[in-house]
């Protein structure tokens, strides 16, 4: 079998021998199946079939017959249709006469001076050539992810073909492809081959997709690209050359050279801009049907330059809406700001309570005035959620300030809640807001609500995890921002089973122009089976003020909370001091008193929270501590009273849960007698050691991944920004006699691996 001589392949050929008369069955080569044998080549070259055996006692004449077997459509040449039938005569085993027939005639002898049949195999032949794009961005610098697209459209040819052809085999008279920027000025993409087999002259336009104009200023240029195959029969080959026109007059391009075809886009400056999302809710136990909720949004106020207010998706109109069906987020759609005026963009966002269903839901009456502030490209916003108390005037409290794409989760812009009236099994904690004093102002003030334990009808622990919390909390816990003397509530919390349910309300402090109250409220549900058997029943079962039991009114959750504007003659003194291990510390508590002296505790001045059968274990040092929870008073922890204990820092993720976070805990390296405290030998852990910590009868096993020793004013330690639910234990190093202080902090850094 053979090719021609300039081919090179890797392709599989097949062949057949074949016994035609029936004594030549047994006669065949080894491996032969019912007269038929089978050998295969890849690539150019002889194949083999092996040797015939002829009875030694017979005289008789034998058929046989070889052929290339046909590869089927897929196969990129033309096989070989040849059939050779031999006819071998034999005398006592030895072959006396020959006889060859080609396609049925007789031609004597066809093989070849090495003995064999020949079998040619015709590729056609094809020129390939690759149109390529050359993109150029000029002007600022593309998005990663901006994508541009271009178009060869076949133009006709003089090869007498009905399409010309495309790439990669397609079929179509056109091929679009999608080129993305990856954040460079400069890229490439191309079409794919196209293969020519006959001589002509095939046209094709090349243009690139005109979109995402309100980005790019796009290149209008159309591109004939001319490629002239021709045929030189002495080598037996094709070629084919590449010629550019472009523009009136069809001039040459000096793109030809290169076979690029390039095409430059200006990237315009991009407006600066805003998508106001809303995020509604559904409270008050899962209705039975998705309502249809509708929300408005209208320009306020603009710069005076502005002649017309920025809406949505740059509609005309003065007020847009969007629909939200059920619980669920919706984007009003992007507001694009002129690019040379700055200035505040102001916005009113409601719900539109003529269509919510008051039968069925109460509606939500807040009010969000959103305020874009523009400076060049940056949009700075600032929300105002303002809800109305009895006599209709509006109860206004700023809720966040954020740039442009930053959410806050727990202090969410834009959100709605609607309360299902004939719900069951529902809690709405409210908080109402007093103010001793005349400040002359309205302050903003925040409480948080916080899972703290819960337990089933038959005794079973439930993770604080698993505790149900109103819509948008965070590992247990969420935050309400009331604006002066006014009341709210944190939202629904809906109780699908039975069993005991304990939370804490409580403020957080904030301007030091007030006295805060300080009292912590701990609020047990009882939640039963109701009498129909389809839901829940839920009774505000107790409530406990610092410890002290509190006298309960049917139907009562609303939670007051006094505080007195101004400082106070009586105010205590103390907070730790010099050598102690409260006070300000800048960024990481102070976790050590000075060692081998007994230091004069202050006056306490906070208290700590106690969670039942919360506790730390670390194998390797010997610790099992009891984990109290440390609140954060004037930007710092005081962690003076800890004694043996380990304290949780309680502004830090929740150090219990399956949930990404950072629980950061603290404990004393030398306590308040000068002695080793909990602590102490927190250096000598090491990578892989393993820290448990206990709640609710749950284990949560933590690998340590890094120790490290820092400066006191190292914050990074303390960061919230993870992926992964992470535990950090941090106490004190370094003491420095002058200062009375510890210089440095040894922090671990431990990664949950298991929960048993």
């Amino acid at each position: 079998m053979v090719l021609p001589a300039d081919t090179e392949t890797d392709d599989q050929y097949q062949f057949m021998l074949k016994a035609i008369s029936q004594n030549a069955v047994e006669t065949m080569p080894e491996g032969s199946v019912d007269g038929v044998v089978y050998e295969e080549r890849k690539g150019p070259g002889i194949v083999r079939f092996g040797g015939f055996t002829f009875p030694a006692n017979k005289s008789e004449e034998y058929i046989y017959e070889i052929s290339e077997v046909d590869p089927g459509s897929a196969a990129i040449y033309d096989y070989d249709k040849t059939v050779y039938r031999i006819y071998v005569t034999t005398e006592s085993g030895n072959i006396v006469g020959e006889k060859v027939f080609v396609n049925g005639k007789e031609i004597g002898d066809a093989r070849d001076e090495d003995d064999t049949f020949k079998f040619t195999n015709i590729y056609p032949l094809s020129v390939p050539v690759t149109p390529v794009v050359h993109k150029r961005i000029v002007g600022e610098k593309p998005n990663e992810s901006d994508a541009f697209h271009f178009t060869l459209e076949a133009n006709g040819n003089t090869a007498g073909l009905t399409n010309n052809p495309m790439p990669d085999g397609m079929k179509g008279s056109s091929k679009t492809i999608e080129v993305k920027s990856g954040g460079q000025t400069e890229f490439e993409g191309n079409f794919g081959v196209i293969e020519f087999s006959e001589p002509g002259e095939y046209r094709y336009r090349v243009y690139e997709v005109q979109e995402h104009l309100d980005r790019y200023d796009y290149d209008e240029e159309v591109y004939d690209v001319i490629w002239t195959v021709s045929y030189d029969p002495e080598n037996n080959e094709l070629s084919a050359e590449m010629h550019i026109e472009v523009g009136e007059g069809y001039e040459d391009v000096e793109d030809e050279k290169s076979g690029k075809l390039t095409f430059e886009n200006v990237k315009l400056p991009e407006p600066p801009s805003a998508n106001p999302e809303v995020e509604k809710f559904v409270g008050g136990g899962a209705p039975q049907y998705d309502s249809m909720f509708r929300f408005l949004i209208k320009g306020v106020s603009k710069p005076e330059s502005v002649e017309v207010m920025p809406m949505p998706n740059d509609s005309k109109e003065e007020t847009e809406d969007i629909e939200i069906k059920g619980t669920g987020h919706h984007l009003f759609g992007n507001i694009k700001f002129p690019n040379d005026v700055d200035g505040d963009y102001v916005y009113e966002i409601w719900e539109d309570t003529k269509v919510c269903d008051s039968e069925n839901y109460a509606c939500d009456p807040t009010v969000y005035t959103v305020t874009y502030t523009v400076t060049g490209k940056d949009v700075k916003q600032k929300t105002q959620r303002c809800v109305p108390d009895e006599d209709g005037k509006r109860n206004c409290t700023t809720v966040t300030e954020t740039k442009k794409d930053t959410i806050v989760v727990d202090e969410y812009t834009l959100r709605f809640e609607n309360t299902y009236l004939h719900g069951t099994g529902t809690a709405r904690p409210e908080v109402q807001k007093l103010i001793k004093g005349n400040p002359n102002r309205d302050d903003v003030f925040t409480f948080r609500l916080e899972a703290v334990r819960g337990k089933s009808k038959t005794g079973k622990y439930i993770p604080v995890k698993d505790l149900p919390m109103p819509h948008g909390a965070i590992d247990g816990k969420i935050m309400l921002k009331i604006s002066g003397a006014h009341k709210d509530h944190f939202g629904s919390i809906s109780f699908d089973t039975p069993g005991e349910f304990i939370y804490e309300i409580r403020e957080i402090k904030g301007d030091a122009d007030y006295r805060y109250d300080e009292t912590i409220y701990t609020v047990t549900y009882d939640v039963s089976e109701n009498d129909a058997k389809d839901g829940t029943t839920v009774k505000l079962k107790s409530v406990m003020d610092g410890g002290k039991p509190m006298t309960l009114t049917e139907g009562k959750y609303l939670f007051t909370f006094t505080n007195k504007w101004g400082s106070d003659d009586d105010d205590e003194e103390g907070g730790g001091g010099e050598g102690g291990s409260g006070g300000s510390s800048g960024v990481l508590p102070r976790t050590g008193f000075a060692p081998g002296v007994v230091t004069k505790l202050p006056k306490q001045r906070v208290d700590y929270s106690a969670y039942s059968q919360l506790r730390l274990r670390v194998p390797a040092l010997g610790i099992n501590a009891e984990i109290l929870g440390v609140p954060r008073t004037e930007g710092d922890w005081d962690v003076s009273w800890l004694g043996d204990n380990v304290g949780w820092l309680q502004n830090t993720a929740w150090p219990a849960t399956s949930k990404a976070g950072n629980a950061v805990l603290t404990g004393h390296s030398y306590n308040y007698l000068g002695a080793p405290g909990v602590f102490a030998n927190l250096d000598r852990l090491g990578y892989g050691a393993m820290i448990t910590v206990s709640a609710y009868g749950e284990n949560y096993i933590y690998m340590v991944e890094d120790v490290e020793t820092v400066y006191a004013d190292t914050p990074r330690v303390m960061s919230q920004k993870t992926d992964v639910p992470l535990l950090t234990l941090i106490t004190c190093k370094y003491y420095n006699a002058a200062t009375g202080q510890y210089d440095g902090r040894v922090v671990v850094k431990a990664k949950l691996v298991e929960i048993q």
